[in-house]
């Protein structure tokens, strides 16, 4: 799949109040007070790539609107979004012919904001070989443990007045053990140790309600079993919204 880059910056008056009616919060009592500036940084998920039809010999992919970065944008009357999902990327440099093509050295070029949601780490496990996993110990981009913590450490410098959520991926069709040996499962669980290390907020991407195992879900929903349709992204963004309320009430 050709690499593209969704560095899209948007204004506001995109349905925000049916966006917002969606996932029945009233703008004016949110706990997040005012948003004016959402950076999302992320994979093809993020940007919104996704497979409309298979043919009988070729693959037909489209581009989700508005996106799940964008409806969560609306629902809280954000003024600006700049999304950032890249097709392919990764988090770790090592499993890319390209080490330049990964968020632990493309961080450095991004923008600052208000909020921040980054979804990442499936092409980690799924692309090419795999990434190594390696340890928590690791501090150095020599595995998915140290970009993790490279780009974590970036994101903690750079984002430090801003409120940044973690969001583990989403369940694809396979989850199986990769080159390396490792499943998607391992994958997120480093996500989440190195985030908390971090101390950023997590949330559960497996917890949103598409399986890709399920014919019906992947005919609705994610046709290709790895990256959602416009229905999808609504999903995504109605679970993720509503665990940023959950967690910003609790502050």
């Amino acid at each position: 799949m050709k690499k593209k880059i969704c560095a899209t910056a948007l204004a506001v008056g995109m349905a925000i109040a049916s966006a917002g009616s969606m996932v029945g919060c009233n703008k004016e009592e949110l706990p997040l007070g005012k948003i004016e500036k959402m950076i999302a940084i992320g994979d093809s998920i993020t940007c919104g790539t996704y497979v409309e039809a298979f043919t009988a010999d070729d693959v037909v992919w489209g581009k989700v609107s508005p996106t799940f970065s964008e409806i969560i944008k609306n629902s809280l009357g954000c003024e600006t979004l700049i999304n950032y999902g890249t097709d392919g990327i990764s988090i770790s440099s090592c499993g890319q012919p390209d080490p330049e093509y990964s968020l632990c050295r493309y961080v450095d070029g991004f923008e600052t904001g208000d909020l921040v949601l980054v979804a990442a780490g499936t092409n980690d496990y799924g692309n090419y070989e795999g990434v190594e996993l390696g340890t928590i110990a690791d501090t150095t981009d020599v595995s998915f443990y140290g970009g993790l913590h490279v780009f974590f450490e970036k994101l903690k410098e750079k984002y430090a007045e801003s409120r940044v959520y973690i969001i583990t991926p989403m369940h694809r069709q396979t989850e199986s053990k990769n080159l390396k040996g490792y499943t998607l499962s391992d994958y997120r669980r480093a996500i989440t140790e190195k985030a908390e290390e971090f101390g950023f907020p997590v949330i559960d991407g497996t917890q949103i309600p598409i399986d890709p195992t399920k014919a019906e879900h992947r005919r609705e929903y994610i046709l290709d079993g790895l990256h959602p349709n416009g229905a999808g992204h609504k999903l995504y963004a109605e679970y993720v919204l509503g665990q940023i309320l959950k967690m910003e009430k609790k502050k």
